[in-house]
């Protein structure tokens, strides 16, 4: 969008711009008395070149993902959003990258749902919902 002529390259930057939307909770652009006054996709670019994404991240996105979905997540996020359209991915790698992000995610929820308990001489698996499944 920024070379002003569309493409698969620009789709590509565009599904960029929703992945960081998603990560940072909110709109890549801000509006001041209906007016656009900022557009924030070179602030993200440089906050993940500055290795600062703690200061756009959704509070409390980050306590909720697996470090590497996380880093997974927002480096197609970025490469996504290159300036030069020859270094974006395809859309195909794109698909791939979230996938490996989305296993890592599922893979740390299933880890973090369930807890050992030791009661006396017999051991459980507690699920986080209350459920006691003897071990």
């Amino acid at each position: 969008m920024e070379m002003g002529f569309l493409s698969k390259e620009s789709d590509v930057y565009s599904f960029g711009v929703v992945l960081f939307e998603i990560l940072c909770g909110r709109l890549c652009y801000e509006y001041h008395n209906h007016e656009l006054t900022k557009i924030l996709v070179p602030e993200w670019r440089r906050c993940y070149d500055e290795n600062r994404l703690d200061e756009i991240i959704l509070p409390g996105l980050k306590e909720q993902m697996h470090p590497g979905s996380l880093k997974s997540f927002s480096a197609i996020a970025y490469q996504c959003v290159m300036r030069d359209h020859e270094e974006r991915p395809t859309m195909g790698e794109v698909v791939e990258e979230l996938e490996f992000s989305l296993e890592q995610q599922m893979i740390h929820i299933r880890f973090s749902m369930i807890t050992y308990v030791i009661w006396g001489d017999k051991r459980a698996i507690q699920i986080t919902a209350g459920t006691v499944i003897p071990a």
